[in-house]
């Protein structure tokens, strides 16, 4: 009986964790494979969501995870650069998705001398240090890049009926 209630609720469990990541997923795009059908949000969603992957890797100092964060950044935004939609290009979001693009390039050109790992040098610095200005450049412009995806949105302001009030009796004086 036991038994059985476990199993139960270990599918439940399961089940719901495999809706989630189904639901998480259809709210991203992963690199090339953006469809025709994709819009400024999801553009939006997915950039911040590199962005704090990012972040959070060479907070870290897992040089090994900031090098996988730069590949697969690179393909969203180049993919991002190419696109000809109305909204991708807007000149603002066309010189951010640029400028992310040329610094994440110029990234992995020196993320790729050099070692993987976790190593600390001298206090305060480790082996992420030789790019810390390059990789917070490129934080700060993915950052701009959803707020100009974000920014052309139209911003749905629904107004609700206003009440009008009875006009008021006024008595008309005799002549």
């Amino acid at each position: 009986m036991r038994m059985g209630f476990v199993k139960k609720v270990a599918v439940a469990v399961v089940g719901s964790m495999m809706v989630l990541a189904g639901g998480a997923s259809a709210d991203d795009w992963h690199g090339s494979g953006w469809t025709a059908t994709a819009d400024p949000e999801v553009a939006a969603k997915t950039v911040q969501r590199m962005h704090d992957q990012l972040k959070a890797s060479y907070e870290a100092g897992d040089v090994a995870g900031v090098k996988a964060n730069v590949r697969e950044l690179d393909g969203v935004l180049n993919a991002l650069v190419t696109r000809t939609d109305e909204w991708a290009t807007r000149a603002e979001t066309r010189d951010n998705s640029v400028k992310a693009n040329d610094l994440s390039s110029e990234l992995a050109a020196k993320l790729a001398s050099m070692p993987d790992g976790t190593a600390k040098g001298l206090p305060g610095l480790d082996l992420l240090s030789g790019v810390t200005a390059l990789l917070t450049s490129l934080l700060s412009t993915l950052l701009d890049l959803v707020t100009s995806l974000l920014g052309g949105l139209p911003i749905p302001v629904p107004l609700p009926p206003l009440p009008v009030p009875p006009l008021p009796v006024v008595p008309v004086p005799a002549p």
